[in-house]
């Protein structure tokens, strides 16, 4: 893990929030002229710290209104049934989150779907047609009130 001084966290904390401003921009805000913030970035890019730049979606414009959290229990613990969950989970755009969690549950998903209807769809038809899916439950995210950049 590079070492990060308060001026690269706060170059990352830019960034993370507002991704396509110029390096003369982000100089500015952080309080540096161009040519070294311009060589912190591609040190921070080269390190891997910045892995890339994405833009952030409205979900509602997209037509996607019901984001839910999945927790899934597998009925088989061995090594090809994560696999095969995994691959099975990667083939669905809907599902923009897979986490491997301890707990009673073995992986934590979230999924973006455009209503309730399609929610019951997913989960009875997709979701629990999986091989080695045992159990699911279903959490209707209702708000996010705190979202935040890792910096």
């Amino acid at each position: 893990m590079p070492r990060l001084d308060a001026i690269d966290r706060r170059i990352l904390g830019v960034l993370s929030v507002e991704g396509r401003l110029s390096t003369v921009d982000v100089a500015e805000r952080v309080g540096l002229s161009p040519t070294p913030c311009g060589r912190r970035i591609r040190e921070l890019e080269k390190a891997g710290v910045i892995e890339g730049y994405a833009a952030r979606l409205d979900s509602a414009a997209l037509g996607l209104t019901v984001c839910v959290m999945v927790s899934v229990r597998l009925d088989r613990h061995h090594p090809d049934g994560h696999a095969q969950f995994v691959d099975a989970v990667r083939q669905r755009p809907e599902i923009t989150e897979c986490l491997l969690v301890t707990g009673s549950y073995d992986y934590l998903l979230r999924i973006w779907l455009s209503d309730v209807a399609a929610l019951a769809d997913f989960v009875s038809k997709v979701l629990q047609g999986i091989p080695g899916v045992g159990e699911t439950s279903t959490m209707v995210v209702l708000a996010a009130p705190v979202t935040r950049p890792l910096i």
